[in-house]
């Protein structure tokens, strides 16, 4: 994947993010879920008066097409969930989408629809729902992720911070967290000119998004930058950092490495098609759309050295 550009690294506390560019870009247009939802165009529901903690009903009542992010975490109704992929909503449509809990200890209503929120899922949990969503697809043909897997993340975090969750929420601990989250990452101010970003913390690669609109692009960042900050508010701050050249090095050569992992192709949940990825050395997808890329989720999953 030469066609990858570093364009600038920002660097604050342990953090590094690394603002990445591809030749197209912006030849979708489309709203993110948060947007639309705060806007009425998207409802997001229980499928039932029941429910079902691994699916929601979306409703598109817009006429434009709707992005909903892998780890998009919604709130309200019955408990917290989030995404299991990245979703591409047609206008004017309906559609079941795949979700996981990450809210174990409450089932009733606080609102009968879903707001969303500032923040995605930390990247254990998007990673061990990457895992399990490239297991299902090829033995189901489902979007579906291990439930107990994301509850033992969740519960592993809520651990890592002392955070006593009444109905043992993730969005628990970002309201915990929240002073240490802001003070690591109100600094970042972002690239215009970019559409994508990889993140390390230390010297250690996470993870890498890359979206097909720029304003999208810039929509997410500061919500994975919380998910990122959740790892890294209590590390030693004399944490060894690379350079930026090296930041940058580690970003592009790891995407570049992406192509000798066997893929996949599937159906999307909606829209497009997903290509799967999933071996020791990362998991995700690309999630395209009439030949366009509309998002491309990477979690690491080896050490690419430091950290």
């Amino acid at each position: 994947m030469n066609y990858l550009k570093s364009l600038r690294v920002e660097q604050h506390g342990a953090i590094s993010c690394v603002h990445l560019a591809t030749p197209t870009m912006d030849t979708l247009t489309y709203l993110a879920c948060e947007e639309a939802i705060a806007s009425g165009s998207v409802e997001v529901r229980e499928v039932s008066d029941a429910g079902d903690v691994n699916s929601l009903e979306v409703l598109n009542n817009s006429d434009q097409f709707i992005f909903m992010m892998d780890g998009d975490m919604l709130e309200g109704a019955k408990q917290t969930r989030v995404l299991n992929t990245s979703v591409f909503l047609a206008p004017r449509s309906r559609t079941v989408v795949p979700v996981s809990c990450v809210e174990q200890g409450r089932w009733h209503y606080t609102s009968r629809t879903f707001r969303g929120s500032r923040s995605v899922a930390p990247r254990s949990v998007r990673a061990a729902k990457s895992e399990s969503v490239a297991y299902s697809l090829r033995t189901s043909g489902r979007h579906t992720a291990n439930q107990s897997r994301v509850w033992n993340e969740v519960s592993s975090i809520d651990g890592a911070h002392n955070v006593n969750s009444p109905s043992l929420s993730l969005a628990d601990t970002y309201e915990h967290l929240e002073k240490d989250i802001d003070a690591l990452t109100r600094l970042f101010q972002g690239v215009p000119e970019s559409n994508g970003f990889a993140i390390l913390i230390g010297k250690q690669l996470l993870g890498i998004d890359i979206f097909n609109r720029r304003n999208i692009c810039a929509s997410y960042l500061p919500k994975v930058l919380r998910a990122v900050a959740i790892e890294a508010v209590h590390l030693d701050p004399d944490v060894p950092m690379p350079k930026p050249t090296e930041a940058s090095f580690r970003a592009v050569d790891f995407m570049d490495r992406l192509s000798d992992i066997e893929s996949e192709l599937h159906p999307s949940v909606a829209l497009g098609e997903e290509t799967r990825f999933n071996d020791d050395m990362a998991t995700g997808f690309q999630l395209t759309y009439e030949n366009s890329l509309v998002h491309q989720s990477v979690m690491v999953l080896e050490k690419t050295g430091g950290g």
